[in-house]
């Protein structure tokens, strides 16, 4: 299931495979899964949904960030140490169930003091794929984060979320549901699409927009977000923690958007991590081909909806 090959320039490339999806991990940075994908197709062409930034392949070392394009691991809050430069080579672990990256502890340039792991499960017959998220502090003071797990995908799609349900109740007095908005956030753009029961945000690199980017967040109890382009459909499902406390004013969902890639992010709750300890985040990924293409109502209860009910976590 697991092979090591030169990609783009970096000599540790794994390619993890059941024989129907394949991922391709390097472990010269990250950790960072580059890619995943129907078994015998073209990665590199209109069938891999993930963003590649071409100009970061190959590279290692330095003090900058590197976006790389594909699937990453941060925590909150977004701020300086978000950034810190993940340029050095991980540490690869299999066994019989899984494959574990794990990352070298981040003590320089930035003294974070945690170390993060993602480890990956795939499905012995599907495309189902566990992707779990690990941070362990190894700092002396108690580090409080949620954990965020951001997957970046090519041009030319777009996200779809299913919005919290709402009883159609004229008499019913408290607000149920938040969508949270970022300074730059504009809902008169047109790559914003409010359905019935869904909310859908477009990439378009061609938009004249005054406002490049976009982005929103919400708390989804549903656990689930999907992006399609080509034919493809890549559906991931959470816990949503249901009653728990989330960060950016209570997300466990958010999608951010520019003229390059469109991400589809997830959040865990905030955890209280005390040194030595560690917490966990999981996603599950599903692909799916030959998806008509379409935007609306009809589109979404037709074809996405009837997929998403076939994952689960």
């Amino acid at each position: 299931m697991l092979t090591k090959i030169a990609h783009r320039g970096w000599p540790s490339v794994y390619r993890l495979s059941n024989g129907h999806v394949e991922l391709l991990l390097t472990a010269d940075v990250g950790p960072r899964i580059l890619s995943y994908g129907f078994t015998g197709r073209d990665n590199t062409g209109p069938k891999n949904l993930f963003k590649e930034i071409d100009a970061d392949y190959g590279q290692t070392g330095g003090d900058k960030f590197r976006f790389v394009g594909g699937h990453r691991f941060w925590v909150t809050p977004e701020n300086e140490a978000t950034y810190f430069p993940d340029n050095r080579p991980v540490r690869v672990a299999e066994d019989s169930h899984e494959v574990r990256f794990i990352a070298p502890v981040e003590d320089h340039p930035i003294a974070t003091n945690l170390q993060k792991e993602i480890s990956l499960r795939v499905s012995p017959d599907e495309s189902c794929v566990a992707v779990t998220h690990t941070v362990t502090n190894l700092g002396s003071n108690i580090a409080e984060h949620a954990l965020w797990a951001l997957t970046m995908f090519a041009p030319g799609g777009h996200a779809i979320f299913p919005l919290p349900f709402r009883e159609r109740d004229n008499a019913a007095l408290l607000p149920e549901s938040t969508l949270v908005m970022w300074p730059y956030t504009d809902l008169s753009d047109p790559r914003w699409r409010f359905g019935h029961k869904n909310l859908q945000l477009a990439q378009d690199s061609r938009s004249t927009m005054r406002r490049e980017a976009q982005k929103i967040g919400f708390f989804n109890p549903e656990g689930w977000g999907a992006y399609y382009r080509n034919g493809l459909l890549f559906v991931k499902r959470i816990y949503p923690g249901v009653g728990k406390a989330h960060p950016d004013m209570g997300c466990n969902y958010e999608s951010y958007t520019d003229s390059e890639m469109l991400e589809v992010e997830t959040l865990s709750p905030i955890h209280r991590i005390k040194p030595g300890e560690s917490s966990a985040h999981v996603e599950r990924w599903w692909l799916f081909d030959g998806v008509p293409g379409g935007t609306g109502d009809a589109w979404y209860n037709g074809e996405v909806l009837p997929r998403v009910l076939k994952t689960s976590m």
